[in-house]
């Protein structure tokens, strides 16, 4: 009881008003004052006498200095009743007046009870408190979160095995939403085993609900009471629910009950009770449940009805924020990313597990002796063991011992599996019953066939296991097990059993079967790891494990490091030397396809496309995998020495083959070096429609590589295009899935085309930063040469001489297998530093050679490039009339794909160039629609050369070119109409439209009615 008030508020019938007398003071209340909150706020006791009674009023704090909530309080008998009364804002005068009148009632029917009345059983205060909250405690407000949700249901049930911190994360949640004024008032009730008894237990539910209103449940435990008399009638719970529902009913603000460890619970009439209770439960209450094993309620009606919120133990799991937290919290230990993922396993985020860590490590001082204890100690630490073996294993009847010793064998457990190695016949439903009861066993699939036990509890069940049951009964185990798994098909467990008991031959068979049936998917790193098991004499009994060996090495090894490449031949030589000796030219044919993949990732492409085109002569047409992956190493050679038409045949066959296949991996690579021919062919659109198949087979995250090479052949498009902000955007993912994935190709790839758009915005300096990054990442000769080459031609537009010399001096120095399509580029910028310096013979009679081999090949890009060289040689010689030609050349060879950045990156020259040969072409008079489209393409050309992007042109280049009005007249224009009607329509005057007119003529570089429709028509200015 609180000690006598310093400050009391009373009832002035002198005044007619409320008022506050202390200190000497006398405060006035006068309707709402809102100077009260700010008092009551400041103050942690008072008394009130007011119109309907008398009560002392005490705040109980919370934790770190926060508002509390208020409680009243009225003695009696020397019994003092308590009722909430709310928070400081909830503390009107009316507020008041209810609570003592309430008060002051209860005290009235005290005082009228006969001092003989029965005493009622004491509950222990713990019983009705929750535990005290640990210190340093995890922060878990994900799952706060959950436990707000829950309260917009009838109860939330939170059930988990034994150490999953269900009573912390309760205790956590009410003391957190306490501090943060969250949460609405809590009753605890802690359940023991003696609360079996129906009486008792409804004793302490209804007891802890008092803590709401004192006046709650009092006609209920008076019927309990009465219940207790020798002369009594047996007790109608029934009633005592219905009074006890009534009560709750009349609470004006909802409130929070929680029955703590429901699992001692046994009692069938508790659980019936329990049931009406929350059937009937008013909205002013909400139940929680905490329990280690699901009760025998209705919980499937009730999670139909949306009556039921769930918490389960793979909610409870430490997250791995959380368990990093944990960790420094209790050793000021950062673990590592990699460590702290392998402790999480270990543990499943089991919160006991994790606490029983603290134990183990106790006397360890060294972090990386610690760091190397969490992420490797097992279930069979001694104090993980004990707990698990006395806690829980001898805990159960000696049959259900066995049981749990024999299954923890196995990974996963099921029915009909358990029957055939213990030689029961009643597993399913001992399964059913462990899940029931919480016994760490997790169920794997939504109808229950499947389990496993959580990984601490397996792992001492097995240690267990080893020490209880002999060698020759856990053999027996495996080997029914393994049999089992055979007969279900099930290899991968079959394998893992038989390897368990060292049977080799047995899991030679096996695997033998599983690498025999291709249509049957296994990981690499599994498969690898099953073969390295075995013996060497019986793996090599078995040519075709010894073929699986090389190809899971060439999966899982770094096959591009030297170093790997005896480790993978080796086996595969072997399965060669075998199937050759036997003649079976398909399966030799398929382990010269896979070594031709080997010698490919080691970057040696010539001897890649000798090996694959003898496997092509070997395997037949049905064998589309290995066909597909051989055509695909043949033409990359071909692509790489410029033979594209003869690629292009190469690269459709293996597509076919790999759609065949249904491999996804080398169906896209076809599909990128088909994108990539025909960019180099001219056939921009068509190369997009491929690089777009790409990205929409690689939209759910696969093959994100591939992805990046699309993006970055997509980039180079819309560069071509001249449009720079798209090309941007899609070379800078491109470069990010890049530096991602550290894949060197595609940052290089990736790179070029960003620097491209760079200096296509006169970005020089950004261009040879991004140049200097790309050069310093990349390894390979091939890419660094790329990135060189590219460097020296910047340096050339920056009128860089020397540098470009230096750098043409270094490439002669260049090995002897240099690929085709390198060379070109580099003749073509040998070609520019002649012409720079005036040698325009020399350049020409270098471009003259390579001219015949661009057409030879069907190169139409490097065509349209050697064509221009040729344009501006001619224009240095000042011979115009071939300038003229080889321009035109280009502009008939570039016009039905709308190239433009291969004439703007050429500059100034080309546009003169541009500019003379359309003067001439116009003084020509001549017309044909094949004509106009050209001109048409000259004049968008020259737009381009002015600064406006196709990306400006196609949304706001009219803005930009045209006033609004001579928009409208070109419209009318175009549609055929005459300058009188163009005049009429826009209500102008007839000069007023021949001036625009000749406006629109100059600003689009046209001459006649018909020229400025197409030129309208080409930059999309209708």
């Amino acid at each position: 009881m609180p000690r006598t008030a310093q400050w009391v508020l009373r009832w002035s019938s002198e005044r007619d008003s409320y008022e506050l007398l202390g200190q000497g003071n006398v405060c006035v209340l006068q309707g709402k004052s809102e100077w009260l909150l700010d008092w009551l706020m400041a103050h942690s006791s008072f008394s009130f006498q007011g119109k309907q009674g008398r009560v002392s009023l005490l705040k109980e704090a919370r934790s770190r200095g926060e508002e509390g909530y208020w409680y009243a309080y009225r003695s009696y008998r020397r019994q003092t009743l308590k009722k909430y009364a709310g928070r400081s804002a909830d503390l009107t005068v009316d507020r008041l007046e209810t609570v003592a009148r309430a008060l002051t009632n209860e005290g009235e029917k005290l005082e009228q009870q006969p001092v003989s009345l029965i005493q009622r059983v004491p509950l222990l205060p713990t019983k009705l408190h929750p535990p005290r909250q640990q210190s340093r405690l995890v922060a878990r407000e994900r799952l706060l979160a959950r436990l707000d949700s829950g309260l917009a249901y009838k109860c939330t049930l939170l059930s988990a095995p034994a150490g999953f911190g269900k009573t912390t994360l309760v205790s956590q949640w009410i003391a957190d939403r306490c501090e943060k004024r969250m949460l609405l008032p809590v009753a605890w009730v802690s359940l023991e085993a003696r609360d079996n008894s129906l009486s008792l237990f409804w004793r302490s539910l209804i007891t802890a609900c008092q803590l709401f209103d004192s006046a709650i449940g009092q006609s209920s435990l008076e019927l309990l009471d009465r219940s207790q008399k020798p002369s009594a009638e047996p007790l109608s719970f029934d009633r005592l629910l219905a009074a006890f529902v009534n009560d709750l009913v009349q609470l004006a603000d909802r409130r929070v009950l929680i029955l703590e460890d429901y699992h001692v619970i046994a009692s069938a009439q508790i659980h019936e009770t329990l049931m009406d209770f929350i059937d009937h439960l008013p909205p002013s209450l909400h139940v929680v449940i905490v329990t280690r094993s699901d009760p025998p309620l209705p919980l499937a009606r009730w999670r139909a009805q949306n009556d039921a919120y769930e918490l389960r133990a793979i909610d409870l799991r430490f997250s791995s924020t959380e368990a990093q937290v944990f960790l420094k919290q209790n050793f000021s230990l950062q673990l590592a990313t990699a460590a702290l993922q392998r402790f999480l396993q270990r543990t499943e985020g089991w919160v006991a597990g994790m606490k029983l860590t603290v134990l183990a490590l106790q006397g360890r001082d060294d972090p990386q002796e610690i760091e190397h204890f969490l992420s490797t100690f097992s279930g069979s630490h001694r104090h993980i063991l004990e707990y698990l073996v006395i806690e829980v294993l001898n805990a159960q009847p000696e049959p259900l011992q066995t049981f749990l010793l024999q299954s923890s064998l196995l990974d996963s457990l099921t029915g009909t599996l358990c029957d055939a190695i213990t030689g029961r016949h009643d597993s399913v439903l001992l399964l059913e019953q462990l899940e029931r009861t919480n016994l760490f066993l997790l169920a794997l699939d939504g109808s229950g066939h499947w389990y496993r036990y959580y990984a601490l509890f397996a792992e001492a069940m097995r240690h267990e296991a080893r020490r209880r049951l002999d060698g020759e009964s856990i053999h027996t185990i495996y080997m029914r097990a393994s049999l089992w798994y055979e007969q279900q098909e099930m290899w991968t467990e079959a394998i893992e059993a038989a390897l368990s008991i060292h049977d080799f031959l047995r899991a030679a068979r096996l695997i033998e079967r599983v690498v025999e049936k291709r249509e049957t998917p296994y990981q690499m790193h599994l498969l690898r790891g099953w073969l390295e098991q075995l013996p060497e004499a019986i793996l090599h009994e078995h040519p075709t494990l010894d073929f699986a060996l090389a190809v899971t090495l060439l999966f899982t090894l770094d096959r591009s490091a030297p170093a790997s490449r005896p480790l993978i031949e080796a086996p595969l030589k072997k399965s060669a030397h075998y199937w050759r000796s036997a003649g079976n030219d398909e399966r030799l044919g398929i382990v010269l396809a896979f070594h031709s993949l080997l010698v490919f990732w080691q970057g040696d492409y010539k001897e890649s496309s000798i090996i694959a085109k003898q496997a092509l002569e070997l395997l037949p047409a049905h064998e589309v995998d290995a066909r597909g992956m051989s055509l695909l190493n043949v033409g990359l050679l071909e692509l790489l020495m410029g033979r594209l038409q003869v690629a292009r045949q190469v690269f459709t066959e293996a597509r076919s083959c790999c759609e065949a296949a249904k491999n996804l991996y080398s169906t896209l690579a076809a599909l990128i070096a088909l994108g990539e021919i025909c960019y180099r062919q001219g056939e921009l659109h068509q190369a997009e429609q491929f690089y777009q198949q790409v990205l929409r087979k690689t939209e759910d995250g696969r093959a994100l590589d591939d992805r990046g090479h699309a993006l970055a052949g997509r980039a180079q498009l819309s560069y071509e295009w001249n449009r720079l902000e798209l090309a941007e955007q899609q070379g800078r993912e491109a470069l990010a899935i890049g530096k991602q994935l550290s894949l060197e190709s595609l940052l290089v790839v990736a790179s070029l085309v960003l620097a491209q758009i760079h200096v296509a915005r006169g970005e020089v300096e950004q261009a040879m930063s991004l140049l200097q990054e790309a050069i310093a990442q990349a390894k390979k000769p091939r890419y660094q040469r790329e990135l060189h080459l590219y460097q020296a031609r910047l340096a050339l537009l920056s009128g860089d001489v020397n540098a470009v010399q230096r750098w043409e001096a270094s490439m002669q120095q260049a090995s002897d297998d240099l690929f085709r399509l390198q060379q070109e580029q580099e003749a073509l910028l040998q070609a520019r530093l002649l012409i720079s310096q005036g040698e325009a013979e020399a350049a020409l009679s270098l471009l003259d050679c390579w001219l015949a081999e661009a057409r030879e090949m069907k190169r139409a890009r490097s065509e349209i490039e050697i064509l221009l060289q040729q344009a501006l040689a001619y224009g240095c010689l000042n011979d115009q009339p071939r300038a003229g030609q080889a321009l035109l050349q280009a502009l008939e060879q570039a016009r039905p794909e709308g190239c433009q950045r291969v004439f703007l990156d050429e500059g100034r020259p080309i546009e003169v160039l541009l500019r003379s040969l359309l003067a001439e072409m116009r003084a020509q008079r001549r017309s044909s629609s094949l004509r106009s489209s050209l001109l048409a393409y000259m004049r968008l050309l020259l737009f381009a050369f002015q600064g406006y992007q196709a990306e400006g042109v196609h949304r706001d280049g009219v803005v930009r070119v045209l006033s609004p009005q001579e928009q409208r007249v070109l419209r009318l224009l175009v549609a055929g109409n005459s300058g009188p009607e163009i005049a009429e329509e826009l209500v102008v005057s007839i000069n007023t439209v021949k001036t625009q007119v000749k406006s629109i003529y100059r600003k689009l570089n046209v001459t006649s009615r018909q020229e400025a429709h197409e030129v309208a028509h080409l930059l999309h200015l209708l």
